[in-house]
């Protein structure tokens, strides 16, 4: 008897200020990697980890630019889930709303080596370790020792299960973007759509 495959997603979240071309290469390796139906890209309102910098976009403007970025990919959808939601943007409470809209499917959530190695010091771990797999992006071959001694202790302490991706992906820091953008300079890494957005919102002009 042939058993029906679970629908595989992903849970991208970030800031997105700005999304840049970064985003939409690593979202596209990674469904690639680990074979995934759908990716949900999910721009933070108040990320208790980081603090936004001065003159940032509203968390509605940064909702739109995502919207532009990923625009045209058929298996990424944005999710205003955290925009809409009250108080900080915990990821345990995301995971918990993504697991009840899909109950059937097997989440993934991605992350950057920094979140990876603390994540066991957020909000209720434990909780967010049972709704998901996590997936780890690594970008250089000297993290993988590191991933992978991480990835041992959450499965060994809380049953987490760990799938490290290589992100050949060069990586692009939107702090530099913004910089950039400040000084008049016309990024290369924005999406069109998004640089078209920022240049006629006049985002990030006082950075």
């Amino acid at each position: 008897m042939k058993t029906e495959r679970l629908e595989k997603i992903g849970i991208y979240g970030g800031t997105f200020n700005p999304p840049h071309i970064g985003h939409v290469k690593l979202a596209e390796e990674v469904k690639k990697q680990l074979d995934l139906d759908k990716i949900v890209v999910v721009p933070a309102k108040n990320p208790p980890h980081k603090v936004m910098p001065e003159g940032s976009p509203s968390a509605e403007e940064r909702l739109e630019m995502t919207k532009l970025a990923f625009d045209g990919l058929d298996f990424v959808e944005v999710s205003d889930i955290e925009i809409r939601r009250e108080g900080p943007s915990y990821t345990a409470d995301t995971m918990l709303e993504f697991h009840d809209i899909y109950p059937d499917a097997a989440l993934w959530l991605l992350m950057g080596a920094d979140m990876f190695m603390t994540i066991h010091m957020w909000r209720r771990p434990e909780e967010i370790f049972s709704l998901c797999r996590l997936c780890v992006l690594a970008r250089e071959e000297g993290e993988q020792d590191m991933l992978q001694k991480q990835a041992g202790f959450l499965l060994e302490r809380y049953g987490a299960g760990c799938d490290i991706v290589k992100n050949p992906v060069i990586e692009i820091s939107s702090t530099q973007l913004r910089e950039g953008i400040a000084h008049g300079a016309e990024s290369i890494y924005l999406p069109p759509k998004v640089l078209k957005y920022v240049q006629k919102k006049g985002f990030y002009r006082g950075v």
